[in-house]
């Protein structure tokens, strides 16, 4: 009876702790609820539209934030449906929306904002000091407000926007700390002037400042924002958007600038000739370049139609940094001739400012100007627009950007043993400028012995035309090598491609990307049929990165590969299959227009050995598996898995292998199977392993780089 009791005594106290602990937790203050958005009507409009977001947990006094502005809610809105106006400031496109009530912020939701507004101009807070050593300059940072922001969180972009010169110098430094950016620059002395250090108020949306284009500011000096269409300015210079920042150490958009004033280049510069864009062109119906001279491209300089830029071997052309409108290029437009006749001894360099040809800039650096453009009258597949369209990395609205027509045999001149370095200029979100770009170039152009070095986006980009290019070397670029599209026909014969896997910005980067028509033009003739022969494709993946493909052939695309080598790549080479459109590059190849012949295999996708041919290839979009037996079997046939054999240092792209050698698939002695223009070298790959150097031995500089 007492151990009974006991227990009726200790369930009772149980069930006591048990009513008192419920009864403690409802007199508890609830957990706050999540707002949730489940519609926002309408879901677009320009600034000022009445907006109603429905959805849960709004609660009593809810706020509303368009990305980081904020709206107004209305009287009325209840827990569940909230009015709001769209507010004033934003830029036109898409906006996140929150809802936050109770401490609690929801999920965001998209607004398309179909036209936006500028903000109210806004001042710039300055501290302005003589820079006489790093306490000056930190004194400023600390006066300015800064010194949280720029607390070992670089890297640190400075600017001196009235020396042109200095300005190219330091948009290369990529350093840690305040300290560091004095050092990079050659200690405090070495800055005449005065420093400036700006802060722009927290109601300017950081993505309205672009740094390199940021104009001088004195003290009380203001920002004024204004909206062309699409396209923002802040002090006149045009803002590109946040999501494309360099990778180089310059920093494109950033809160914060800190900006030094420095003296202006001497225009009276010994042996400097500063070549000013001019709607005029070049002004004379023939120009001289002369290599006793350096000439500094100030913007988008054109060759005009009718106008002739001759350029003499071992001249250096220099292009001034800037994105956007403040970009620098050689444009030779559709009617214009451009001879650059370098040779071995003295080819023609491009470069940006910044680089002294002797280790000023480091090798990989990129974006420090523009490029090359070279436009004609050839034929393109753009049926759509008239075979007439404007070339990537030129503002559309530029009408010398224009190339295709109906000449396949038109000329545009020489373009011979020319280095084109650091180039790669953006000039908005997507849109970067090729190292070499060719649009409409005819086939009685000539184009030999081309190097392009650590371009920020394609090495070299074929739009349509005939022309055709050998002995050429692309190093380093962000992107895709050799890119082609738009109906080119032309042959391409001699070409090493060298990826690292450190100097690669792209998401989707291609030993070549092979493509047919755009968009609407995808089986519009002429089909995309060039011949490529003796080219290699080599990749140092020396940090783990992966490149995409070796190359992929894609929207029709139909060309050839003959007596080539493709190394160490990541992924399959790709084959695109599209039964909606009834034309893909499947279908050029059971046509026959693509033939992939002779040419050696290695290390694709793992691939080391033939017995494992078919993980090395796919077919892409509409796969289908019985097709890609098919389609590798007779691949396999064609073509070799074999180690190549590549040495180091000077011999890099130098092969080794018997099997290099090896050309005959039928063995009966001739070259028969390859097309007219194709030459048989005797070789795979683009360098002669029986030559003493290789063809682009000491005037490019991916030799002094491999040799060194």
């Amino acid at each position: 009876m007492k151990k009974l009791s006991f227990s009726l005594l200790a369930m009772l106290g149980f069930f006591a702790i048990v009513f008192v602990s419920c009864k403690d937790d409802d007199n508890g203050d609830p957990a706050p609820l999540t707002p949730t958005i489940a519609s926002i009507t309408p879901s677009s409009g320009p600034v000022g539209t009445s907006v109603t977001i429905a959805g849960t947990n709004f609660g009593d006094s809810p706020s509303v934030s368009f990305g980081t502005t904020s709206a107004t809610v209305a009287s009325g809105s209840t827990a569940t449906s909230i009015t709001t106006t769209v507010p004033a400031g934003l830029s036109a496109g898409d906006v996140n929306v929150t809802v936050t009530a109770g401490g609690e912020t929801s999920a965001a939701s998209t607004f398309e904002v179909t036209e936006g507004t500028a903000p109210d101009v806004t001042t710039v807070v300055d501290t302005v000091v003589a820079l006489e050593d790093l306490s000056s300059l930190e004194t400023a940072v600390v006066a300015a407000g800064l010194d949280d922001d720029l607390a070992g969180d670089g890297p640190f972009t400075i600017f001196a926007p009235n020396n042109e010169a200095f300005d190219s110098l330091i948009a290369n430094l990529d350093v840690a700390d305040l300290t560091a950016v004095v050092a990079a620059l050659g200690g405090a002395n070495a800055l005449a002037g005065v420093l400036q250090a700006h802060v722009v108020a927290d109601s300017l949306p950081a993505d309205l400042i672009a740094a390199q284009d940021y104009p001088t500011l004195n003290a009380a000096s203001t920002i004024t924002i204004t909206v062309e269409g699409d396209n923002v300015f802040a002090n006149g210079a045009q803002v590109i958007g946040e999501q494309i920042i360099a990778d180089n150490g310059v920093i494109h958009v950033i809160d914060s600038v800190i900006n030094v004033e420095a003296p202006a280049v001497d225009p009276g510069e010994p042996n400097v000739v500063r070549v000013v864009a001019s709607p005029d062109g070049l002004g004379a119906a023939e120009t001289n370049w002369t290599a006793d001279n350096t000439y500094i491209l100030d913007g988008f300089i054109f060759v005009n139609d009718g106008q002739t830029l001759n350029i003499e071997a071992g001249t250096i052309i220099k292009g001034r940094p800037g994105q956007a409108a403040r970009a620098s290029a050689l444009i030779v437009a559709a009617g214009g001739t451009i001879n650059a006749t370098g040779t071995a001894a003295d080819p023609i360099i491009f470069t940006g400012e910044a680089d002294d040809l002797n280790g000023s800039v480091p090798d990989d650096a990129n974006a420090l100007w523009g490029g090359v453009i070279i436009l004609g009258n050839a034929p393109t597949n753009n049926n759509d627009v008239g075979g007439v369209k404007s070339v990537e990395g030129v503002p559309t609205e530029e009408g010398r950007g224009q190339y295709g027509g109906t000449d396949a045999t038109e000329n545009s001149g020489t373009f011979t043993y020319v280095s084109i370095r650091h180039g790669g200029s953006l000039i908005g979100a997507n849109n970067e400028i090729n190292g070499l770009t060719l649009g409409g170039v005819g086939s009685g152009t000539t184009i030999n012995n081309v190097e392009i070095w650590s371009n920020l986006d394609d090495g070299i980009e074929l739009f349509g035309g005939t022309v055709n290019v050998s002995n050429l070397v692309v190093s380093y670029s962000g992107d895709d090598g050799i890119d082609i599209d738009e109906g080119y026909t032309g042959n391409i014969q001699k070409a090493v491609v060298w990826h690292t896997g450190s100097t690669i910005i792209s998401t989707d980067p291609r030993g070549m990307e092979l493509d047919g028509g755009d968009g609407p033009n995808e089986t519009a003739m002429p089909f995309t049929t060039p011949n490529l022969a003796n080219i290699t494709l080599f990749y140092d993946d020396v940090d783990g990165s992966n490149l995409t493909d070796a190359f992929v052939m894609r929207d029709n695309y139909g060309g050839s590969l003959y007596n080539s080598i493709a190394f160490n790549h990541d992924a399959p080479i790709d084959l695109e299959r599209l039964t909606t459109l009834g034309e893909s590059s499947y279908d050029r190849y059971t046509a026959g227009d693509i033939v992939i012949s002779g040419n050696i295999l290695f290390n694709i996708n793992g691939v080391t050995d033939a017995a494992n041919f078919a993980d090395l290839f796919e077919i892409s979009n509409e796969g289908d598996a019985a097709l890609e037996t098919e389609v590798e079997t007779a691949l396999a046939a064609a073509n070799m898995v074999v180690d190549p054999g590549f040495g180091t240092g000077a011999t890099k792209f130098t092969p080794t292998a018997d099997a290099v050698t090896d050309l005959d698939s039928d063995d009966d002695g001739t070259d028969d199977e390859l097309p007219e223009g194709v030459q048989n070298l005797g070789y795979k790959g683009a360098v002669d392993p029986a030559a003493t150097e290789p063809y682009f031995a000491n005037w490019t500089k991916t030799w002094a780089v491999i040799s060194q």
